[in-house]
């Protein structure tokens, strides 16, 4: 998962955002403090820290949350880092791309991938597209 909470020794838990690229770090920590700021007005916003990892991937720490905190900023954050916000934080992963009907088609593109992988990863999107209403035939995978 992108959001997720670690529990500390002392009861809290840390709600961590990855990030892979610094460019998504700044857009997903501007979000973040802002929805914080939002929902969460009791929160010190100095508790929120970024690091960046040894693969030279970036986190975003919220820290010392309460379990109740975590749990709503956790769901919060899922929920606010929409399709777009997505293409943004996976910019070598997922692009998207206009039609001319006015809609856009979403590619992810992910390496490793077998006859085995891709069938179940095609279902996983196919299963959440159809909870939105769009029909499972459009959501397809092809070899590259």
């Amino acid at each position: 998962n992108l959001v997720h909470a670690d529990a500390a020794q002392d009861g809290k838990f840390t709600v961590v955002v990855e990030c892979y690229n610094f460019q998504t770090l700044q857009y997903a920590l501007n979000r973040v403090k802002l929805d914080l700021k939002v929902t969460e007005p009791g929160y010190i916003q100095s508790n929120i820290v970024h690091n960046k990892n040894s693969d030279g991937t970036y986190r975003i720490e919220i820290k010392n949350c309460v379990p109740d905190r975590a749990t709503r900023v956790v769901n919060l954050l899922r929920k606010t880092l929409t399709l777009d916000t997505l293409v943004n934080i996976l910019v070598n992963t997922i692009t998207k791309s206009a039609t001319t009907y006015g809609s856009y088609d979403v590619r992810i593109k992910g390496s490793g991938f077998n006859n085995v992988d891709t069938p179940i990863v095609v279902r996983e999107v196919q299963a959440e597209l159809a909870k939105d209403g769009i029909p499972a035939a459009h959501a397809k995978s092809f070899k590259y």
